[in-house]
């Protein structure tokens, strides 16, 4: 870990249902709501809505292609830079952005929560460390 960082950045994945995000916001807890957030890579998919109107259910939303992980991944560098963030608000029920965003500050720790993060190398390599859950 490179020590003149002012903001840790700690991916947490997992198949699903593995217990990711309840260990995120337990980690949150802990370290507390100053020195911790947390960012979902949910946030991140991609505006759906007409390709579902159009071809129905077919749009595998567990492949890395669903996401926008070059947003995601900026919004990291900004927010280790200390800059704050447009995390975009996706509706499951319309599989769309909303217009509204929520505002993501920094934090010394920023928690990033997703099952797709460790397959993109732009996210990895803005990891300082990685979790990864797994459930039998």
């Amino acid at each position: 870990m490179d020590l003149q960082k002012t903001h840790l950045i700690v991916g947490i994945s997992g198949g699903s249902a593995s217990g990711k995000t309840t260990f995120a916001r337990e980690l949150k807890r802990v370290l507390g709501e100053k020195l911790c957030a947390i960012v979902y890579q949910d946030s991140y998919y991609l505006d759906h809505g007409k390709l579902v109107v159009k071809c129905g259910e077919d749009i595998n939303f567990d492949h890395p292609d669903a996401i926008e992980f070059s947003l995601l991944a900026q919004h990291l560098k900004f927010l280790r830079q200390g800059h704050s963030v447009p995390v975009p608000d996706y509706d499951f029920v319309t599989h769309t952005r909303k217009a509204d965003f929520q505002v993501q500050v920094p934090k010394p720790v920023i928690l990033i929560d997703g099952i797709l993060i460790l397959s993109r190398p732009e996210i990895r390599e803005l990891l300082d460390y990685s979790i990864f859950i797994k459930t039998t």
